[in-house]
């Protein structure tokens, strides 16, 4: 049990949640920081076991409390679309790793969109379609108008002779 470690956590903590962008913190991992503090705790008498078991409860409240400050840091500039690199931990980094790939999995860019996807009007009913990015679609019927996959409507044009496809035309608004 080091009392100077466990204080030296508090008032990380104290830091952390005081400050609007993520402290720099003196350890590389969280895996670091609880080695340090809970490393060469022993369990022994009656009396050691309970110092002991007090320590423990301290150190997991103030990890706690840490890691929630600083994780939802993270969600807030992520959610921005500012994905925090900086004063990162090594469990940060994967998962800002994550979010950015999330990131890119919603918004995709608008300049690439039209050559990704089409509208398409059915001019005949159908089946159950499942498209290549593995959405259904119900049974469309004359006159539907879907938005999918690009090759997925050129297949339904060329082979099925079911539909009309048509691109997607996207303005480019200057600033």
């Amino acid at each position: 049990m080091d009392q100077q470690e466990l204080n030296r956590l508090r008032d990380l903590v104290k830091m952390e949640q005081e400050s609007r962008e993520l402290v720099k913190l003196p350890y590389r991992s969280y895996r670091e920081l609880i080695n340090r503090l809970v490393g060469d705790v022993k369990f022994g008498g009656a009396l050691e076991n309970t110092l002991t078991s007090t320590y423990l409860s301290m150190v997991k409240d103030l990890l706690i409390a840490l890691l929630r400050a600083r994780l939802l840091k993270i969600l807030d500039q992520a959610s921005e679309g500012n994905v925090p690199r900086g004063n990162l931990m090594v469990e940060e980094t994967k998962l800002a790793s994550v979010l950015e790939d999330l990131e890119r999995l919603i918004k995709p860019s608008m300049l690439k969109a039209p050559g990704r996807v089409m509208i398409v009007r059915f001019t005949s009913n159908y089946f159950s379609i499942k498209t290549s990015k593995g959405n259904m679609i119900s049974e469309p019927t004359v006159g539907d108008l879907v938005i999918i996959p690009k090759e997925d409507a050129m297949e339904l044009v060329t082979n099925f002779k079911v539909a009309k496809a048509y691109r997607i035309r996207v303005r480019r608004h200057s600033p």
